[in-house]
Order: structure tokens, then C-alpha cells, then sequence
């Protein structure tokens, strides 16, 4: 009788816990939308706008690209202290890549072309 008795507190100890864990947790609207990156709006100006400047500056340099940056997302500061960038060649959307840049020292890093971008690199 009183392992019948234990079971039953063990299980309903166990069915609290689960329930209590699967409780719906609502994010704030301004959270952000996917672990601790940070949108294109949340980022600050300054920020982006020096990381965008750093990319264009050395695709311009390395590769003589004319870039558009589409997007940024700015790493967690516990991850890495960097803002990533997507983008593609001005007038040719195919042609896009991946950088990262470090918002302490603008140093670029991570860079990932598509096919198409990287044929056209390889035929300069």
C-alpha cells in the first residue's frame, strides 16, 4: 500500500513539473524575434551605420564591388561583439553575400558569397 501511495505522489510530482514547465510564455512585441539578435530597427544607428560603412569599404577595397546592405543583425555581446550584414551587388540581387564586422574595431570577418557573386569575382 504505501509503494502504491509513493507512485502516486512521484507521478503527480512529476506531472506538476511538466505542466509548470510548459507554460505558455509570452514575449513582449519588442523582444527580439529570434534568441538575443537584434532586428534592423533595434540596432543602434551609429552602430549599423559604421558596420555597413566598414563592409562596403572592403568590398569596395578587396573585391571593387559597389554593394547594397539589406540587413543586420547584431550578435549577442556574450557571443562575439559583431554586427552581421547581408547584402548583394548594386543592381544584380543574385550576386549576394554574408560579412560580419566587429562594431569594436570595424574589422571584417565571416565573408560568404553566393554562387553567382563568387563566379563573377573569380572572373575580374
Amino acid at each position: 500500500m504505501m509503494k502504491k501511495s509513493l507512485h502516486y505522489a512521484a507521478g503527480s510530482l512529476l506531472l506538476i513539473l511538466l505542466l509548470g514547465g510548459c507554460q505558455d510564455m509570452e514575449r513582449p512585441a519588442s523582444a527580439p524575434q529570434s534568441g538575443n539578435e537584434m532586428s534592423a530597427e533595434e540596432i543602434s544607428s551609429e552602430t549599423r551605420q559604421q558596420a555597413e560603412s566598414s563592409a562596403i569599404r572592403y568590398l569596395k577595397d578587396q573585391y571593387n564591388l559597389d554593394v547594397e546592405i539589406t540587413d543586420a543583425k547584431l550578435m549577442p555581446s556574450t557571443v562575439a561583439d559583431k554586427v552581421n550584414l547581408e547584402g548583394h551587388v548594386t543592381g544584380k540581387p543574385e550576386q549576394s553575400f554574408k560579412i560580419s564586422v566587429n562594431y569594436n574595431t570595424q574589422e571584417t570577418s565571416n565573408f560568404v558569397l553566393s554562387p553567382e557573386l563568387k563566379k563573377a569575382v573569380e572572373g575580374k
